[in-house]
């Protein structure tokens, strides 16, 4: 029998710690602040116990009988770190309730994977003692393994890439348009990133797509740090609906304004036959004037109201203005009472928006 080296007794002491972590789960069941317990409902017995079957009948059987030493060391280095990495990203799982915190020791969590893996790559040239003779086989072997992991040397790649640089972060909002991924990061690996989105469907994509391709970060808006979101919205006003107001039209428009509590700018000033007396301008105004008084919309950075270029269905009139209730369903609640008092408004304008027939 060879002696135990100190991978034996690394087996050992895991072995005994995951024979000790089940009896102690079993004792504090009931113990619903017992870290253990919270750790092993995540890990159940049943993965634990597989672990260290193996791991026992490898040590204490085929090491004996079956296979030499010098083959199963590498199994059990394999398995121990397996092994301890399983455990860890449980516990990542369960200790990291902030996004910050989950965020750095997930980031930790991956630097050990790969720490790992060198050390597996180093222990393996030492352990089989790779030689000028056995260089080539090696090297072959090597070879394939890396087209075989391409993707997975990439993500590694792209991951700290975009870690170091601050880009991507679990608990980040991002908006990927070209894949329809709307939603919060939820899961970053070395290879993928899982993304819960709005609609409660989770997408999976490559970590290096990311790092090649195009997304936004909108976690500035999430956490407050902007003036608001903003609200980007064109609509084709019907050209045939535009007309210069008498006075009359202007009295009856003010009366109009002042009985649906709307008197936000004096329209009495205005002369019959200049203009300014076009329903589409005094409409312009109009609408500025109300989504300045608005309670969720700000002036800052920008409150825009213009028509752009005319096309054949019409004159498109431009909203660009940023609201200061970002969330998801507070945001579309305020931004389509914009748009329904926009078309209720312009009515009283005698504007139309145009509709193909």
């Amino acid at each position: 029998m060879e002696p135990y080296n100190i991978i034996h007794w690394l087996t050992v002491l895991i072995i005994l710690a995951g024979f000790l972590f089940i009896v102690l789960k079993k004792a504090f069941i009931s113990s619903d602040n017992s870290n253990l317990c919270s750790l092993g409902m995540s890990f159940t017995i049943s993965k634990w116990l597989l672990f260290l079957v193996v791991q026992c009948v490898l040590l204490f059987v085929v090491r004996e009988h079956i296979i030499p030493g010098k083959y199963i060391d590498p199994a059990l280095l394999l398995i121990d770190i397996v092994y301890s990495l399983s455990v860890f990203k449980r516990y990542v799982g369960f200790c990291s309730i902030e996004r910050k915190q989950k965020d750095s020791v997930n980031h930790l969590y991956q630097s050990t994977v790969l720490v790992c893996i060198f050390i597996l790559l180093v222990y393996f040239l030492i352990h089989f003692d790779i030689s000028k003779e056995t260089f080539l086989p090696f090297s072959l072997c090597a070879g394939i393994l890396g087209l075989l992991f391409n993707d997975s040397i990439k993500g590694m790649v792209a991951f700290f890439h975009l870690h170091s640089n601050n880009l991507l972060h679990i608990g980040d909002w991002i908006v990927i348009p070209n894949q329809n991924i709307d939603g919060i990061v939820t899961d970053i690996s070395l290879v993928t990133v899982s993304v819960r989105n709005w609609d409660s469907t989770v997408s999976n994509i490559s970590i290096t797509s990311l790092q090649n391709g195009t997304f936004k970060n909108c976690q500035n808006i999430l956490e407050g740090k902007t003036n608001g979101r903003k609200m980007d919205r064109s609509f084709i006003i019907d050209s045939h609906s535009i007309k210069q107001l008498s006075q009359d039209e202007l009295k009856l428009l003010q009366d109009r304004l002042i009985d649906n509590g709307q008197d936000t700018i004096e329209l009495n000033d205005y002369k019959e036959g200049t203009h300014t007396a076009l329903n589409i301008y005094l409409f312009r105004k109009y609408l500025i004037h109300w989504l300045m008084n608005h309670p969720e919309v700000t002036r800052y950075p920008q409150l825009l109201v213009c028509f752009k270029e005319a096309t054949p269905e019409g004159i498109p009139l431009h909203i660009s203005v940023f609201i200061t209730k970002i969330k998801k369903l507070q945001f579309e609640e305020v931004q389509s009472s914009i748009i329904e008092h926009l078309y209720l408004s312009m009515g009283w304008f005698g504007l139309n928006i145009y509709q193909r027939r």
